[in-house]
Order: structure tokens, then sequence, then C-alpha cells
């Protein structure tokens, strides 16, 4: 039976380049470490910072392009030079982009469903994982600071399964920032689809910061549904949470979180429980008034035809005794 693991990073190796292939770690019980690992980034600031780093347990890092990247050299990137600084620095620090011409240095990721997509803006970073997992928590953390705290203040987590059609899973807007020695923080989620790609999208970083840096990105699943633990009072705190989720906004500019928080794809292919005990319940509860129903039926028939042979009988004793006097 299949456990909660640690799908990334991975505890007896690591990810050498952009796409890693592993093929000699152990399986732990349904999950299998071994196979392609495909890291993705909106950009990149060198060949130093590159995304591969936020996913192994180790001091480097990935850190976004920004304005005036010495290591920009014409010809060698997919996108425009960064013009301007990539978030805005100032409060709060919200995600400008690179500043280049019809903003092909600007990033949005589109979630949900074809219909009704939102359109989320930051810098993004991913990961296809070799095992689709259903997602049970994750952590972030970024490199430790002095004065300007490091940890991203509004982002967004979302899941797919082809690396293109994204589903919001999870978003946080950060009011709680960890210490400058430890700035990383846990966050616990409930998935009920099953994921191999994740892309975290980050669109605000806290006052002062226009770099976006991150040390690790821990994610935690299983390959099983069944092992995580689903009951009624579960559904009742995800009917909750969603509507606390729209009602969420930042003080500081009155500004609500992004339409993502209107659209949870993984929740509506499942049954709520309780509407369903109640529909039974109603079904039973009319199920026996009508059998009730019928019961009255034919003891109120009963009663009336009892009345009426009565009603007769005394009527033809009544006449019959006249008739002798």
């Amino acid at each position: 039976m299949s456990s909660i693991v640690q799908a990334i990073p991975l505890e007896n190796a690591s990810l050498t380049s952009m796409s890693t292939t592993i093929s000699d770690i152990e399986t732990n019980g349904d999950y299998n470490y071994n196979g392609k690992y495909e890291v993705k980034t909106s950009s990149y600031y060198s060949d130093d910072t590159l995304g591969f780093n936020a996913f192994n347990n180790d001091d480097k890092y990935w850190e976004c392009d920004n304005i005036n990247n010495p290591n920009d050299i014409q010809g060698t990137r997919s996108y425009p030079s960064y013009t301007q600084k990539s978030y805005s620095g100032t409060t709060p620090s919200s995600y400008l982009g690179g500043g280049a011409d019809n903003n092909n240095n600007k990033w949005f990721t589109r979630v949900g469903p074809n219909e009704n997509k939102t359109e989320i803006e930051g810098e993004w970073i991913q990961i296809k994982l070799p095992t689709p997992i259903y997602l049970s928590k994750y952590l972030l953390r970024t490199p430790t600071f002095q004065a300007i705290n490091t940890f991203p203040v509004k982002f967004t987590l979302v899941g797919s399964n082809n690396g293109d059609q994204w589903d919001y899973i999870d978003q946080q807007l950060v009011n709680d920032l960890p210490s400058q020695n430890e700035p990383e923080k846990m966050f616990a989620v409930t998935s009920y689809n099953k994921y191999s790609y994740f892309r975290l999208i980050v669109t605000e970083l806290y006052t002062g910061n226009h770099k976006l840096r991150l040390n690790m990105i821990k994610i935690y699943g299983t390959p099983i549904l069944n092992d995580v633990e689903v009951n009624t009072e579960t559904f009742i705190n995800l009917n909750r949470s969603m509507e606390c989720s729209v009602k969420k906004y930042n003080k500081k500019t009155e500004k609500g979180l992004e339409g993502a928080d209107f659209y949870r794809p993984t929740y509506s292919n499942y049954n709520n429980p309780i509407i369903e005990n109640k529909k039974i319940k109603n079904k039973m509860v009319n199920k026996e008034n009508n059998l009730l129903g019928l019961e009255r039926t034919a003891a109120e028939d009963v009663l009336l035809y009892t009345g009426i042979f009565t009603g007769v009988f005394i009527t033809g004793l009544f006449i019959h005794n006249m008739i002798k006097r």
C-alpha cells in the first residue's frame, strides 16, 4: 500500500540539467522515481542559476532574468532582452515583465477549461515528474537574506498532464513571511486529480525585492488516491476554503487574488458525499411516506366499508322491528 512520498528533490540523486534521466533509485511502494525529469522556466539569469537548481537540496538556486543582464548574448535566448526590472520593487512588488515590445518577455499562464481560461501573470518554473501523483503538500525555500525578504508574497500552483492545459491547484497570499535564516514554508493541499506537471507562477514579491530566486521546491504526494483520507468533514472544509479563497485580498492594495480562485477543477468530477447522503435519505423518506400512504389508504377503506355495512345492518333491524309492530 502506497504512502505519501517526497517526489522531488530526490534523496539519493540530483538533477544535473534541465532534462535529467534517473535510473538507479529503488521504487518506493507504488511510486517509481526512475525516469526523465524535465524542468522549464519562463526565463533565467545565467547558466549558474538554471531552473533545475530549484529541485535539488543544496545552496544553488533558480533566478529569473532581469534588466541589464551581462549574461544575455544576442541569439542565445528564445525571448528578447529584459529592458526593465521583472518585478517593480515597490509596495507591493508586482510582476511587470521584461519590458520588450509586444510583451514578448512578459509571461502568462492560461489556467482553466477552454471556455473559461484565466491568464495568470508572473515568472514561472515547472517540472515534469516521471510518475504522476496526487499532490498533498509542497514546500518553497528561497536564499537567506539580510534586509529584503526573498520569499514570494503571491503565487499560484497549477498542474497538468501534457504541459499545455493547466488546472488550478493552489493560490497563496503570504502575510506571515518566514525569517531571514530559514526562508521556507510548507503548504498543504488536497488534489483529487493526478498530475505529472507542476508549475509555480509568482505574481508578487516582498517590498523592495525585484529579483525572483527560488532555492528549493519540495513536492509531496501519492500515486494512489485511496491513501488520501477522505471524509465528510474534509469536504466541508474544502467547500469552506473555496468560499474563503475568493474573499481573500491584499489589504495593502485592496486587490483581490486572480480569477483562478474561482476555478477548482480538482473537485468538479467528484460527488459531495454530504449532498449524496441527503439525496439518499430523502429518497428513503419519500419511499417510506409512500408506503405509509398506501397503508393509510387501505385502513381508511376498511373503516369506510365497515361503517357502511354496520349502518345498513342497523337500519335493516330497525325496519324489521317496525314491521312486526
